[in-house]
């Protein structure tokens, strides 16, 4: 299934699951934090790197259902999703 990306009002709200690189922005933005929603099964992953495939963040479900807020407060060079098992994330920008 693909990445299902919705860029409206002060956040970018990703749903699907991905085993592929998937740009979710294309520019330079500022991120404040990133909520991982509902991922369903322990062990599932979630990791967000940027443009040159460094790691900006790599998320792991330790419980069914437990969802992870993770407060980053930088710039981010693009975004791009290289796994997403499931759940729903949401990027908070300025």
């Amino acid at each position: 299934m693909a990445l299902t990306v919705d860029k409206t009002l002060n956040r970018i709200k990703v749903t699907g699951t991905t085993g592929t690189s998937s740009e979710v922005f294309g520019d330079q933005i500022f991120v404040k934090h990133i909520y991982w929603f509902n991922p369903t099964t322990a062990g599932h992953l979630c990791t967000i790197v940027d443009k040159n495939g460094k790691t900006i963040i790599p998320m792991r479900c330790e419980s069914d259902a437990v969802s992870q807020i993770w407060p980053i407060i930088s710039v981010c060079d693009q975004i791009h999703i290289t796994d997403m098992d499931s759940g729903t994330l949401m990027i908070y920008t300025r």
